[in-house]
C-alpha cells in the first residue's frame, strides 16, 4: 500500500480571480470562530478534489508579519490533517474558502483545534447531515 505524503502543492490551492470571485459569488457558507469557511461545490472534474484558499483580513492585522504567520500556522495544520479528516469528502469536488476572521492571533494548538472543527462542519453540512 502507497503510503500518503503530508503535502499541499500548488493543484491543492485556489488561485485565479474568476475561481475566487465564483466561490465568494454563488457559494455557500458557514462560520466557525476564528473562521468564516465559504464552499462550492463543483460539477466539472478535475486532477484534485479540494482546492483552498486561505485569507487572513489586512484591516484586522496591519502587518504583513502577522497575516503570513497565521496563514502559515493554518496552512501546516490543514497539511497535517487533509489526508484523515477530509477522506470522506475525496469524491466531492469542492473549492473552500478559509477566511481567518479572529481579531487576535492564537497559538497553533488553538487553530488545529478550531480549524478541525471547522472541516468537521464542512464534511457534514456537504454530505448534507447538517443544513
Amino acid at each position: 500500500m502507497k503510503e500518503k505524503r503530508n503535502s499541499f502543492s500548488k493543484r491543492e490551492r485556489l488561485s485565479g480571480k474568476m475561481a475566487v470571485d465564483r466561490l465568494f459569488a454563488s457559494g455557500k457558507s458557514f462560520f466557525v470562530y476564528p473562521f468564516l469557511v465559504q464552499y462550492e461545490e463543483l460539477k466539472e472534474p478535475r486532477s484534485v478534489p479540494f482546492q483552498i484558499l486561505i485569507s487572513v483580513s489586512k484591516r484586522k492585522f496591519k502587518h504583513a508579519v502577522d497575516r503570513n504567520s497565521i496563514k502559515r500556522q493554518i496552512r501546516e495544520s490543514y497539511r497535517l490533517m487533509k489526508h484523515n479528516e477530509l477522506e470522506v469528502l475525496q469524491y466531492k469536488l469542492l473549492n473552500v474558502g478559509l477566511i481567518y476572521v479572529g481579531s487576535d492571533k492564537m497559538e497553533t494548538p488553538k487553530i488545529k483545534k478550531r480549524l478541525l472543527l471547522a472541516l468537521n462542519q464542512l464534511i457534514n453540512t456537504v454530505d448534507g447531515k447538517v443544513d
